[in-house]
């Protein structure tokens, strides 16, 4: 035995049994306590988690459900961006349709005035002719009742005459 008293690792192994013994004789109440209150809040912190991936998972699938409501938004706008283009295309096609017609007819009054000042400008030229005409006959000598009725018929032809140059225009 005191070969067992002289060595060290033994010295060291009781004492150390000891200081178990004593330990867990004094202390194991503190220690599983300590142990309870370790696990109940890992525990906690696991439930908190837990809790915290739900929510995670609730945003989530709200910001997806927000996503997919945007998109469709988005592509109700350019539905009716596209369609309102198609809308203003096709009134600014009917207003240029309108506006060529619109000038079309000015064109053709225009050109009806213009005719119709060319046949009078044809008349009047015509009638000019027909007074020097009948001047220059009864310069020349034509007997009175001659010119004269020569100018009546002339004078009767005229409004005949200018009434088909404007027909035929």
């Amino acid at each position: 035995m005191n070969a067992l008293l002289q060595d060290t690792m033994f010295i060291y192994a009781v004492t150390l049994t000891i200081f178990v013994a004593l330990f867990w004789w004094k202390g194991r109440k503190h220690l599983l306590t300590w142990l309870d209150k370790q696990i109940l809040a890992i525990s906690q912190e696991l439930e908190q988690a837990h809790q915290l991936r739900r929510e995670a998972d609730e945003m989530l699938a709200a910001g997806k459900i927000k996503q997919l409501e945007a998109l469709a938004e988005a592509e109700k706008i350019v539905e009716h961006a596209k369609s309102e283009a198609q809308r203003m295309r096709l009134q600014a096609e009917a207003d240029v349709k309108q506006r060529m017609a619109l000038q079309e007819r000015q064109i053709v009054e225009r050109i009806a005035i213009a005719e119709a000042e060319a046949v009078e400008a044809i008349r009047v030229a015509m009638i000019d002719a027909a007074v020097r005409m009948a001047e220059e006959t009864l310069r020349t000598g034509v007997d009175a009742s001659a010119a004269e009725r020569l100018i009546e018929q002339a004078l009767a032809e005229l409004p005949s005459l200018s009434s088909k140059k404007a027909k035929a225009a």
